[in-house]
């Protein structure tokens, strides 16, 4: 029996998951642009066996270095160089930790030791500045944690209960919570006393693509910094989008709401209406049905050819959101708001963002399969294990679009009038709803964008196929994945990404793509089995708006997307 639990105790050694050192704001993927560690700022680690069962958080000062949290200890190794970061919450699972202000920057490595026994080392890079931004979701994405002067948090609607403050107005001042503003010169394992870093680090704040004023940037807290921001005017709408950006590197990408009238309830012409968000705040609750037809023409080029692939898809979830599930979302089309631009991160070929609210609510029945009804035959949205709504319509799926078979099968979703049906299930009532696709777009400088230089703006100009429409200008790049035995990047499930989107309007016939959200995207590699990056335009639609019994609103969008692929630089 001694000898089985000393085996026990032995096999019990820390494992830091691979890529699992991050900024613990925006949980930025290893080998992202704004991936880094800074010095002075608040980070994690993830794995096993990392602390105790029973996860501890630090309680009083001076917080641990050497004698480590509950048997945890991390040390940071740069060029032979090393330090003790301070421990300030240790589980199985998952170690929170600050770097401190004097740790050496560079490419080095992470250990963890818990219980006297010391996990292989982890690569980290550790640098002065890299800003992540904390989110409501708890995964970098999505509203921000964003509160205005009396620490009530900006939200879609207005919940005074709940401390939500509901959308800001322009010339508002809010403050952004996040970490890694850089390092300061305090003793960081005492009480940190607030400092402004402006006089050192040139901080740069973007709220719609516009540029904001900033009074404070600076530590208020043991890793935890402030920005203090004005909104500019101009901007509006339930996503607008908020960056920072330190000497060309740009943080995460977060939302605050914007109302220029000071509405409690704030409006996109592609997403939520005030009524539903009131309804929402009124009821503690709202119950939605999302539905989607996509389709994506992707040309793919290369060594003196060319290959067009399209992929028509469909996908529908019914769901029952708490009021904080709805309001900490990323929203119905999980778009940015009317001339604005998001920014998500991904793993794997599916360049879809993850948002981690949608794990969380009650997902609804609305029958064993959703129908979608075209002009000239029917095709099904089949039930998935969990509960949501998906299908191949027609082309080849979005998941096989860079693996074509030998022929494709005839697209479905071409222009013109489609009927969308469910039967109805024991969540979600029966219902039927109709939308009309336009024609193709043309995106009049496809031909002149082929390499896209970061570091400045990308103008894409159009003529519309519905001027009273709405465009998207969808950009995707990958790190590229591992090299195979031919010395060629594959990519896998875990391959790290980014994509944006901007919305403009279609009558508008172009459009800025600020260098801002390019320097978010990493430069795609060039040994790699096929193209990771792409850059797609194309027509998509307001929300058509459903009823059933069992759910409060139903929407059903479109987008049809034109793309090729693309190098940024």
């Amino acid at each position: 029996m001694l000898c089985l639990c000393l085996a026990a105790t032995v096999s019990a050694q820390p494992v830091i998951t691979s890529g699992g050192v991050l900024n613990a704001a925006s949980y930025s993927s290893q080998g992202l642009p704004n991936s880094s560690i800074a010095q002075g700022s608040y980070f994690a680690i993830l794995g096993q066996n990392l602390g105790p069962s029973t996860p501890t958080q630090v309680s009083s000062y001076p917080l641990p270095t050497t004698q480590g949290l509950a048997g945890t200890t991390v040390q940071l190794t740069v060029g032979g160089a090393t330090v003790n970061c301070i421990v300030a919450y240790t589980s199985a699972a998952q170690v929170n930790a600050i770097m401190p202000s004097n740790a050496p920057v560079g490419t080095g490595q992470i250990t963890v030791t818990f219980n006297g026994q010391t996990s292989q080392p982890a690569p980290v890079t550790v640098v002065q500045s890299s800003f992540g931004a904390f989110a409501l979701n708890s995964g970098g994405s999505g509203p921000g944690v964003v509160t205005d002067v009396k620490y009530n948090i900006n939200s879609l609607v207005q919940d005074l209960s709940l401390r939500l403050a509901g959308p800001a107005k322009n010339g508002d001042t809010l403050t952004l919570w996040g970490t890694g503003l850089g390092p300061i010169n305090q003793d960081e394992t005492q009480p940190v006393t607030a400092v402004d870093l402006r006089s050192t680090v040139p901080v740069e704040v973007f709220v719609g693509g516009q540029k904001a004023t900033v009074p404070f940037a600076g530590r208020v807290g043991n890793g935890l910094d402030q920005i203090n921001f004005v909104i500019p005017q101009g901007v509006k709408g339930c996503f607008v989008n908020v960056a920072v950006r330190i000497n060309g590197v740009v943080s995460n990408f977060v939302s605050i709401a914007v109302d220029p009238n000071g509405a409690t309830a704030c409006s996109d012409a592609n997403g939520f209406s005030g009524a539903d968000l009131t309804a929402a705040a009124a009821n503690g609750s709202y119950g939605i049905g999302a539905v989607a037809l996509t389709r994506n023409v992707i040309t793919i080029s290369g060594g003196g050819s060319s290959l067009t692939l399209t992929s028509d898809t469909g996908s529908g979830v019914f769901g029952s959101f708490t009021l904080p599930q709805l309001l900490f979302s990323q929203g119905i089309s999980q778009s940015p708001s009317v001339g604005d631009c998001a920014v998500t991160t991904f793993r794997g070929p599916d360049p879809t963002p993850i948002d981690p609210i949608l794990s969380q609510i009650k997902i609804l029945d609305a029958g064993s399969a959703l129908n979608v009804v075209g002009p000239s035959s029917t095709m099904p949205l089949s039930k998935g294990p969990a509960g949501a709504y998906a299908g191949t319509l027609g082309g080849v799926a979005l998941a096989d679009l860079l693996k074509p078979p030998p022929n494709q099968p005839k697209p479905f979703l071409n222009a013109g009038t489609f009927t969308v049906n469910g039967p109805g299930g024991s969540g979600a009532g029966a219902f039927s709803t109709q939308i009309t696709l336009p024609g193709q777009l043309n995106w009049t400088n496809a031909g002149s964008i082929n390499d896209i230089t970061r570091s400045q703006n990308l103008e894409v100009d159009w003529n519309p196929s519905d001027p009273n429409g709405l465009v998207a200008i969808v950009g995707i790049s990958s790190t590229g994945g591992d090299l195979n035995k031919t010395g060629q990047r594959v990519p896998s499930a875990t391959t790290p990404g980014v994509a944006f989107e901007c919305i403009a309007p279609a009558s508008a016939g172009k459009y800025i793509v600020p260098a801002q959200v390019l320097q978010n995207l990493p430069v795609n590699p060039q040994d790699t089995v096929l193209p990771v990056a792409y850059l797609l335009v194309g027509s998509i639609s307001t929300p058509v708006k459903f009823s059933a019994t069992g759910i409060d609103s139903g929407y059903l969008t479109y987008r049809v997307l034109y793309g090729k692929n693309v190098n940024y630089k």
